[in-house]
């Protein structure tokens, strides 16, 4: 066992090197003439070193994922630095390389001003009220997506790195499926990217414990053709879920278990029993309280043709049949949302149940009322657009699967917040509006933040091969949405040319940055223990 200590300016140098490091494997990604990465992997096997498949992506979360220095301490920082981009690209989809290149601007202009005798509590205390200014800014100037199909096609397209026919195809996924309609992804087996439409249902509640990740860039647990079991209370002990575990390993296929809660030697049993690959299993807790949980449940069943497992229904969870047990062509579940996609439906049933849906909707007395059997309703109709991502060799398709995806996230966002003009203008309109308020270390911290809001612009115009400075004393000046172009290599109308960014995506970036810089820059000791 090694411990490293290192205190004050030596621990801050260290961890900032760490954290230009991976800024600088990421940042040659962004924009339109961004660069891909080519990243290898190999372990060590029977027969010697064993070489997987080359990863060569534009995907700025992709190469954080891969990214690890020999130094312990400036690993540190990168992994702060892979924090962040995480957390960007979990709850906006995109804009993860901006958080990359804005955190590494901040920290490296708060540390000098700490070196030089700044007191870092004031600094960040500037900082943070710089971002109450900065997100308050974007969401003025955002502009409305929802219900414009035009705009979505705009986000999407310059989210999939200026790529129209992703841009095309998931305008019309979501054209097919509505705006608040679920997308999937999967890998074609032709040259063609095509879309499929198939009945699905999304909740709000995720895996309850990392253990049933099963693919953990994504952070998410994905089945095919996995048998699902509708429990109402919760699971505390093994013994209620081995007749369902025994089925399962029988069939040969996966377990979704959605029930209240597993906790205890349930959890831990489930939990380790899968890491171990003793079972295929995921449990999700049902989206809902009281009466309402119960309600989610019994759609749950009806949609996949399983039997809501619960003391009203006389069924004993010890002794579950597969006759008991729900089906469905694959299941995304996520930290957050679970989706069911082809469901095994119990047809008449579920019809008779819509109808009397739309009955009780007639005679709803108030809005809210008639909200909650619309949403309803809504869940039990809809659909999931899984989009085939075909190309002519697997490393072409997995950096094309990477596009899409981000593009489909960040379009999420954008419908969820709006969008802004792209390509680093909107960050320059708010930088311009820039004065000062306040005095000493609070006001340099403040100052700190709205300087960083140029990197993502400079960025940009650096990996088309342009003088970035020069551009930028031309852009700072501008108003409205006009920005550079670096494919015309002149100044447009960013929105009018399409140029667009999630507004969601950009407050998560800078949100995110200003986060990790903030614990940077009042860490003043670092204790790393290696084995």
């Amino acid at each position: 066992m090694v411990k490293s200590v290192l205190y004050g300016k030596e621990s801050r140098d260290k961890i900032l090197a760490g954290v230009k490091k991976i800024t600088d494997a990421v940042r040659v990604t962004m924009g339109a003439n961004g660069k891909c990465v080519l990243i290898g992997e190999a372990y060590y096997g029977k027969d010697g070193i064993e070489h997987l498949p080359n990863i060569v992506t534009k995907d700025g979360y992709s190469v954080t994922r891969f990214f690890q220095l020999d130094d312990p301490i400036e690993n540190r920082g990168a992994l702060m630095i892979k924090e962040a981009a995480l957390k960007t690209v979990e709850i906006a989809g995109d804009s993860t390389t901006a958080t990359c290149v804005l955190a590494e601007a901040i920290i490296s202009a708060a540390i000098e001003l700490i070196n030089n005798g700044s007191n870092s509590q004031l600094i960040k205390k500037g900082m943070d009220l710089a971002l109450i200014e900065i997100t308050e800014s974007l969401a003025e100037i955002s502009t409305p997506v929802r219900g414009d199909i035009d705009k979505v096609r705009q986000v999407a397209t310059v989210s999939s790195n200026n790529d129209a026919v992703i841009g095309g195809l998931i305008a019309d996924a979501i054209g097919k499926i509505g705006f608040d309609g679920v997308i999937d992804i999967a890998a074609s087996s032709t040259n063609e990217t095509t879309i499929k439409t198939t009945d699905g249902y999304t909740f709000d509640k995720g895996w309850i414990s990392r253990y049933f990740l099963t693919n953990t860039a994504k952070e998410t647990c994905e089945y095919e053709n996995p048998l699902i079991l509708v429990y109402q209370n919760k699971i505390n002990h093994h013994t209620q879920i081995a007749q369902a575990i025994k089925i399962s390993n029988y069939k040969a296929r996966p377990l979704l278990i959605i029930c209240e809660d597993a906790v205890d030697e349930g959890l831990a049993y489930l939990a380790i029993n899968n890491a171990q690959r003793n079972c295929r299993v995921c449990v999700v807790q049902a989206s809902g309280v009281g009466e309402a949980r119960i309600q989610n449940m019994e759609d749950i069943a009806l949609l996949t043709g399983a039997t809501f497992v619960s003391d009203i229904r006389g069924v004993d969870i010890k002794s579950v049949e597969e006759i008991h047990l729900g089906e469905a062509a694959k299941i995304i579940v996520s930290k957050s949302e679970t989706v069911i996609i082809g469901g095994n439906k119990n047809k008449q049933p579920l019809e008779d149940l819509l109808n009397d849906l739309k009955m009780n909707l007639t005679q709803a007395e108030s809005e809210e009322e008639k909200n909650n059997i619309e949403k309803r309703i809504a869940k039990l109709t809809g659909s999931v657009a899984v989009i085939h991502v075909g190309a002519a060799t697997e490393t072409e398709q997995r950096e094309k699967i990477d596009r899409v995806d981000d593009a489909i996230r960040s379009t999420k966002s954008a419908i969820s917040e709006g969008f802004v003009a792209g390509g680093g203008t909107a960050f320059l309109r708010i930088q311009y509006k820039y004065k000062p308020k306040y005095e000493g270390d609070v006001e340099k911290g403040r100052k700190v933040l709205f300087d960083s809001l140029s990197m993502p612009f400079k960025q940009i115009c650096i990996n088309s091969g342009e003088d970035a400075d020069a551009l930028y004393n031309e852009a700072i000046k501008m108003k409205g949405n006009e920005g550079y172009n670096v494919l015309k290599g002149e100044f447009v109308d960013m929105v009018k040319e399409g140029i667009i960014d999630s507004t969601k995506a950009l407050n998560q970036a800078i949100t995110n940055a200003e986060s990790t810089a903030a614990m940077v820059i009042t860490s003043e000791c670092s204790i790393i223990t290696t084995h």
